[in-house]
Parts: C-alpha cells; structure tokens; sequence
C-alpha cells in the first residue's frame, strides 16, 4: 500500500510538472523546434507517458499482482531518469577545449578517476546519511498517521472512504491536516539534503585545513616560531609538524630566505604594526640584520656575503663535534675532523676537491683552512669524513683572504648523523644574509609578545608556507666521489625554484586591475574630523587600533596624544597630515587601502635579484646588482597595476578623490601604476578635455586632419611630473599612455536598462591589461608583504612545473582558468555585525571552497581570484553586464568557465584582506543584493546550460 502512495504521489508531481514545462515551452515559442530540437519534446513526452502509467495504476490497485506494476514503474522511471539527464553537449558555446586521447597522460587520466571517485564516494556517504536520517527520524514522525485511521472515530465515512468525500467539506479539516504533515515531512526529506551537506562540508573542510597545518590559527598566535634550519628542528617542531618555520621558508624562499624575514619585519614596521624593539627581536632570532641595508653597521654588512663575493681561502670551523675527547684529554696532535671539502664555484661547474688541508694552532682539529691559487666563488659545498674520529654536527663555512683577518660567513648549519657513518656529505648552499653569531641567539619567536594583530598575521604567513613547501634533496645525504657532481645537478634540478630563484623567465606577469567609482579614496580631513556628539571618526579609528597609532606617533617623533590633538585642531604640517590621513585609509575601506596592498607585490619584485639584474647590463657580466630602493623598467614586463577609476575627472564626482588619486600616482610613480578612466568629453573636466585631445592629436593625426573627434574613449594614463616646481597636483601631472576612441558609452543602454557599471568598467580595464593573469580586486580589500611573497608560486599551479626537472612548464595543458584563494575580513573588530560577517565569509569562502575545490565543481565567487588573461579575454570577460539577470556579475565568470569545461581552483596558502559590512542596515543590504543576485541566476541561461553538462553527482554539488 505505501509503495502503491508513492507511485500514485510521484506520477502526479511528475505530470503536473511536465505539462507546465511543455506550456510554457509553447508559450516561450518553442513551436519551431519541432523539428530542430525534437528530443526536447521526446523528452517531455516520455515523462508524460510513464506519469500516466503511474497513475494508472490508481485503477488496478484491486488487481491480483499491484507489485508487477509497480516494479515496472519504477524500474522504467529510473531507466528514463539515467538515459535524459547525461551530460549533453552545449550548442552556440564556442571554445570549449577538444579532448583527445593523445593529450591525456596516463597520470591525468588516473588523476580525473580518482577525483571522480572521491565525489562519489563522498556523495553516497552524504545520501546515506540522509536516508538513515529520514528513516529514523523524519517518517518516524508521521507514522501511523493514515486517512482511514485518522478518520474513523471521528467521521462516518472513515471506514469507506474515497477521494471525493475527503475533499468535501465534512472532512475537509482532517483531510487537510493529513495533507499538510505529510508535506511537512516530504519537504523535511527533500530539503535535509541542504543541511547535510554543509554538515559534511564543515567537518571535511575543517579536517582537510587541519592536514594542511592552517587549523586554529587564532590560537598558534600566542604560541612560538621556531626559525632554526638544524635537521632536528625541522623533525621535531613545536607544534608537532615536520618541518620547523625555518626550514619552510627555506624550502619555499630559497637559501636566502633570511632576506625576506628581514623585509617582512621592516613592512610590518612600516605599517605601524611593530614597534622598532620588534624589529629587531624578529631579525636577531633569524640570524640577520635589517633592512635596508643602509640602516647597518657597516661591519655587519661587511660580514655577510652575496653571490657575487670571491675568496682565497675558506675556514671550516667545528663548533660541535660527534666522539669528542673526554674531559681532561689532550685534543692536541689529533687528525681534523674533516678529510676533504669539495667546493663548486656555480651550477654545473667540476668540484674542486682539497684533501690536503692546513689546522689552525689554536683549535687543533676542529678548525681547518683551504687557500685557492686564484679568487673564486662558492656556490656549494660537500665534506668528507671519511678516516675521522670525530664528526662535525655544528660548524660554520667562513669565507676570506689570505693576507686579511676580514671574513664572510657563508655557510652555518647542523648535521644529524645516523648509526651508519657517512663518506661524503652535502651539498650544502651558501647562505646570502645570514650574520654571524657572536654568541648563543635564541631561535624561537615568542608571538606572544608582537600584538594582537601582527601575531595572527606572521602565525598564518608561517604556517601556510608549510603547505608550499616542496620535498627537496637539499638535505645532507650519503654519495660518493664520483658522482659528486651528477648528485649536485640532480640536486639543483630536482629542487623546486623558490621565490629568490624568480626571474622574468620563470615568473608569469601579472595585471591587477582595481575597478572603483565614486568610493572615498584616502579618509579626508573633515570626514576625519567629524563627530557623531562623543567621539570624532579618527577616535573611533584610534580606538580600534591603539598600538598601532601609538607606533605611528613613534615613527614620526609625535607624542600620540599630541599628535592627535593636533591633527584635530589643524595645526599640523601638510606631509605629517597626509600621513595621518593614510593611515586612517589604510584601517578603513577605502581604494587607498587596496592600492597599498597590491604595491606590496610591486616590493617584492623590487626585493628579487634576479629580476634586478635582468634591467641591466650589469648582471650579464656577473657584477653585483644594485640594492632595491625603487622599481626598475622590467617590472612592467612582470607585473601592472591599473586603477579603474570610472568617475575620475568627471564634472559630477568627487573633487577630493581625484586629487587623492593623483597623490597615490606621485606617492608611487616608480612602479608600474596605471590610471584607466572612462572619458566623456561633454562630461569630463577641461583640463581632462584638454590633456585627452592633446593625446589623441599625436597618437590619431589623421583624425585629427578629418575634423573628427570622438566623444567617447578609454584612456590609460601615469604619472609624469608636477607642472612647475613646487605647485600642487593638477590634472596636467598625468601622461597619456594608450587611448581607445569608442563609438558608444561605457554603459550601453538606457535608464533603468543600462548594462551594469561595475562590469563595464572591468571590460574597459580589461582592454589595457597586459600581463598573462588577471587579479581583479574590489575597492576595500589590502595585502600584506608576506603574502604578496607567496603570488608567484601560488601562480605556478595554473601551469606547474613538469615532474621531471621542475623547471619547464608545458603551456599547452593549464590546470585552471580561475584560481581563488581565502580572504581575511579585516573589519572583525569594527562590532559585532562586522563579527559575524567575517564568520560567514570564513565558513563559505575559506571551509566551503577548499571542499568544492575538492569536488572539482568551484565556481568564482569575487575577488580577489587569479583569473587567466588570455582566455578572459576571447571568452567574453570577467563578467556579463545585464542589470537584472546578471546582478551578482562575478557568478558568472565561474559559470562561463564551467560550461567550457574548465576549472576553477583554490589554494588555502594565500589571503588577501577584505572589508565587510559592519552595521545592520548594509549588512541587510548586502543580503538584499545576494538574494537578488540568487533570483536572477536562476532566470539565467547558464543555469541550464550547465545543468545539461553536468552528471547526477555533479549536479547535487553545484546544487
């Protein structure tokens, strides 16, 4: 009898559904694909016939054998549900890749099965679930509960019932209450499937970040960082990891990674984080010194070494040694603790072995010496201790001359023996910024003792490096002599380049693109100034913020309290206003704030050697590069930064931002900074009007000569100088770069019809964009330098390395179209609405990515994402414009790549900043706009498309 209910219960839905999708069809004037697109209506037809079928069966239920019947129905509904819902191909969706068998290795193809069981098997754990669930639970609660049990003590007609006297009005009420339970208990069944999901998306999500080291990071800032590179650090971490920090970084950054400690400290000092007592806690526990350079004693500098010293004579000391004399032994007379050192002067070069080496007198043993006929480099070094009794565990590699007592350290490591005595030990690399310890130095980083805010932000920075680090032959092992060479080539080729060993050549540029309209760039005074009747806006800022205001009163030689008095009564000069003003901007959402950040990436190209030397003539004849102070001209063949700005010299917008705009140019005028604006010459400002005719008169002179000029262009302009020393910052200070004349508006349209603003602005900057990738950011995001240190290898997983060398790519196979990363909401603090929205931009954008990541069906949600240039651009942009189906923009991005069958990725190592709403009233609104966004989605085209594509599984997880 229940299985006879449910046939009758799914046969009539199934009807019901099918004759208002075959009206609606014929009402949307699908009449002509009678013959064009028939299977639609084979489809419908089918589905009709088997819900007559079903329902048949209503009248043969006083038959002999109802269970023949309903086997049959069921086993015919499945058959037809399998057969009409496989993936289909798309029609009118032009580049799509073409698969083929002879493009697919063996390793992708058990690479696609394997991801393919996974989101089976995890979809048949999440339908049990479910079953087990409505099974205990939900039918459980509606059993028993039948019309004719129901009905019989209460109506006269309970015990010979039919469907026409339960709907009259005598039985109405208890009919209607049986109706309205079973409802209840069908929708539970049919929407705990929601639930369950996202049940199982927070305990994988939450098990997969715990594997990746990324679990309770709020926590691991009151804990320790452990920046020591000593084998038994690296096995035996604080927090039970395998690695230590140190060795991470080294892994990740390369041997010279001390380099980037020291700018990630001076950063964070510089944004106010830190106060200069930090500084040098951080730097001291890394073994380096600070930065720049030029803030060092010279001595210090002088007892570092870099790539291009050269040396003739080489000191191996032996700090620590394994089978030392007993106490009270004579050590003098012994053998040293070394037999030979084999010394390579640069990649590929034939060890130079020294076995005849020299004892100092007053370290006998443990302290010996090399002397070269000539000046020469070390690039690395392998030690034997083959005949020895003792065996070095701590030493020290000093580089210096002959005839001085000047020397540089240049290697300082730990060696971890095991039973077995090795022969020959190495390589081990010489290590660029690393100081020489005068005496014991603490490892260990207390977090506890940075604040609040720069703890969280170094315990992610190192903690996430543990996920990128790659498994290298950089360790001490065992070899032998005569492949000494062969096992240092195989080492350095099999060692993953880290961020040091960056050059153009191996570094994908990169185009970020800020798109904004009228939102405030830099806070100005008056907004600053402004009170609500008990505090001003700064103070609430201040209030927020305390140690880092007090920590920019520092950096200025101001007394906080002072300087905010001041600042409030205008008695303060016009550059120490400025930088009160920014620093106001850069803890509030502002463009300033965005424009900060993405900078933070331009520091770290100026930081790498290689791409400084790749600007010159210099690093072709092996001299040394010059430190970074400012950008070089190759930095606009790594990377671009465009600011969209759609209003800019417009009549109608803000003075104040333009002028702001303008002093972000000059502030960073030698980077590659650009400007991209939407000209209307019956809108635009004069001088505006003025600088863009002046272009177009070079660039365009037939144009000109035909007395034609166009109303509308995109314009991308830099800075170039002030217009007369000393005057202020006018319209004339701008450069035009590239102009592109357009017949129509940015926006296309009419009144409420127009295309979307936002969209079309991205279109426009999207035309200028240069760089392999794309990083589209909103308008109240930031980055840190830590971060901006790990965007060059977080894009190497659009194209990795080759498994064989780790060093070519093969650029005919990408990974991803589309690879997102986690985002940090900053305006935690600003409450308890900006509370809650960072959790809920946690548990979606951080839990639930990495988890449909995992499912292989990630969409793109917004920004910041990584988004390939090339294919945005011939696959029609980063967003489709239309004002009502296309309201949430960035949606569909993800969907044009899925329905071309490409992927969208996501790494959990990277986080950028991002400001949300913090009170209620926006907070509503930008639900108000997400649940639009949802509505017009469903109305849209791409929905169905991909619904067509996709298999059952797949379907359940874009559900």
């Amino acid at each position: 009898e229940l299985c006879m209910e449910l046939v009758t219960a799914d046969a009539a839905i199934l009807l019901v559904t099918e004759v208002l999708t075959l009206v609606l069809g014929l009402f949307q004037g699908r009449r002509s694909w009678f013959q064009s697109r028939r299977i639609w209506f084979l489809r419908r037809i089918f589905y009709l016939l088997i819900a007559s079928i079903g329902l048949m069966m209503v009248v043969l239920e006083g038959s002999s054998q109802p269970w023949i019947l309903t086997c049959f129905y069921w086993a015919v509904r499945v058959g037809l549900f399998i057969c009409l819902t496989r993936p289909a191909e798309t029609p009118f969706l032009p580049g799509m890749p073409k698969t083929s068998r002879e493009s697919t290795s063996q390793e992708e193809g058990n690479a696609k099965e394997s991801i393919t069981q996974y989101r089976a098997c995890i979809w048949f754990l999440m339908l049990a679930f479910c079953l087990v669930f409505e099974t205990f639970l939900v039918v459980p609660l509606a059993s028993g509960i039948k019309y004719r049990d129901f009905c019989e003590d209460a109506c006269s007609f309970g015990l010979d019932y039919s469907y026409g006297v339960l709907l009259s009005s005598s039985c109405i009420s208890c009919s209607g209450a049986m109706m309205l339970i079973w409802i209840i208990v069908g929708l539970t069944a049919f929407f705990d499937v929601y639930y369950i999901f996202y049940l199982g998306t927070s305990i994988i999500g939450y098990v997969m970040g715990h594997s990746r080291g990324l679990s309770n990071i709020l926590a691991t800032a009151q804990s320790h960082v452990n920046l020591s590179t000593s084998p038994t650090a690296a096995t035996q971490s604080h927090d039970g990891m395998t690695m230590s920090e140190g060795v991470a970084m080294r892994k990740v950054f390369g041997v010279g990674w001390r380099m980037v400690w020291s700018r990630l400290a001076e950063a964070m000092y510089a944004e106010c984080l830190i106060s200069e007592e930090h500084v040098n806690q951080m730097v001291n526990a890394a073994g380096t010194v600070r930065w720049p350079p030029s803030r060092n004693d010279h001595g210090v500098l002088e007892s570092m070494v870099s790539s291009t010293d050269t040396f003739t004579k080489l000191r191996f000391v032996a700090t620590e040694c394994r089978g030392e004399p007993r106490r009270g032994e004579s050590r003098v007379g012994s053998s040293p603790c070394i037999s030979a050192l084999y010394i390579f002067t640069h990649v590929g070069a034939e060890p130079k072995k020294f076995d005849r080496l020299q004892q100092d007198d007053v370290n006998n043993g443990n302290d010996v010496y090399v002397t070269f006929d000539a000046p020469c480099s070390v690039y690395a070094v392998y030690f034997s201790v083959v005949g020895t009794r003792r065996d070095p565990t701590k030493w020290r590699l000093e580089g210096g001359w002959v005839h001085s007592d000047a020397t540089k350290l240049l290697i300082q490591a730990e060696v971890e023996y095991d039973r077995r005595r090795k022969d020959i030990l190495g390589p081990f690399f010489v290590e660029p910024w690393h100081k020489k310890d005068m005496g014991p130095r603490q490892s260990m980083l207390n977090l506890d003792d940075l604040p609040a805010a720069a703890a969280e932000r170094l315990a992610f920075f190192v903690h996430s490096l543990h996920g990128l680090a790659q498994v290298n032959t950089e360790a001490p092992g065992r070899v032998v002599e005569p492949t000494l060479r062969d096992d240092l080539v195989k080492a350095e080729k099999m060692a993953v380049p880290g961020l040091l060993d960056c050059h153009v050549g191996t570094m994908p540029s990169l185009t970020q693109i800020i798109p904004c309209y009228d939102e405030t760039v830099i806070n100005d005074e008056g907004m600053l100034r402004a009170s609500d009747g008990v505090n001003t806006n700064l103070a609430f800022i201040i209030s927020q913020y305390p140690e880092e205001w007090r920590y920019l009163a520092q950096n200025i030689g101001w007394e906080p309290d002072a300087l905010y008095q001041d600042f409030i009564g205008s008695r303060l000069p016009d550059d120490l206003t400025m930088e009160v003003r920014l620093w106001a901007a850069k803890r509030s959402q502002t463009v300033a704030r965005t424009i900060v950040g993405a900078i933070q990436y331009h520091e770290v190209l100026s930081m790498l050697p290689k791409v400084r030397e790749s600007a010159s003539r210099a690093s072709q004849l092996h001299q040394p590069p010059v430190l970074p102070s400012t950008a070089t001209p190759t930095h606009e063949h790594v990377t671009q930064l465009i600011l969209a700005h759609q209003t800019f010299g417009r009549k109608d917008s803000i003075k104040a931002n333009d002028d702001a705009v303008l002093y972000l140019l000059e502030r960073y005028k030698d980077f590659p900074v650009f400007l991209v604006f939407d000209y209307d010459s019956q809108k635009s400002r004069e001088p505006v009007t003025g600088l863009v005719k002046s272009a177009m008169d070079k660039m365009f002179p037939a144009v000109r000569l035909g007395g034609y000029t166009p109303q509308y262009a995109s314009v991308m302009a830099r800075y170039k100088c002030r217009v007369g020393a000393g005057s202020a910052l006018t319209y004339g200070a701008l450069e035009v770069v590239e102009i592109l004349p357009r017949c129509y508006s940015l926006r296309i349209g009419t009144n409420d019809f127009q295309t979307q603003g936002k969209a079309a602005n991205q279109l426009s900057a999207l035309r200028f964009a240069g760089g392999h990738y794309i990083q589209m950011m909103d308008a109240n995001m930031g980055a840190t330098f830590g971060e901006a240190c790990k965007v060059p290898l977080i894009l190497r997983q659009f194209q990795p390395f080759s498994t064989r060398d780790f060093k070519t790519t093969d650029r005919k196979r990408v990974q991803c179209r589309i690879l997102g990363f986690r985002e940090v909401i900053f305006t935690e603090r600003h409450g308890v609405v900006g509370s809650i929205m960072a959790s809920a931009e946690w548990s979606f954008g951080t839990i639930c990515q990495r988890f449909l990541a995992g499912l292989d069906i990630r969409m793109h949600y917004g920004h910041p994402d990584f988004i390939d240039a090339f294919w945005a651009s011939n696959r029609g942009s980063l967003s489709k414009a239309s004002p009502e189906i296309n309201l949430s923009e960035d949606i569909f991005a993800g969907f044009n790549a899925r329905m071309r069958g490409e992927r969208s990725s996501h790494s959990d190592a990277l986080a950028w900043e991002k400001g949300r709403e913090s009170s209620f009233n926006a907070a509503s609104q930008f639900f108000v706009k997400v649940s639009k966004g949802s509505v017009g989605v469903m109305r849209s085209r791409d929905l169905k498309i991909i619904a067509e594509l996709l298999n059952i599984v797949d379907n359940m997880s874009f559900y």
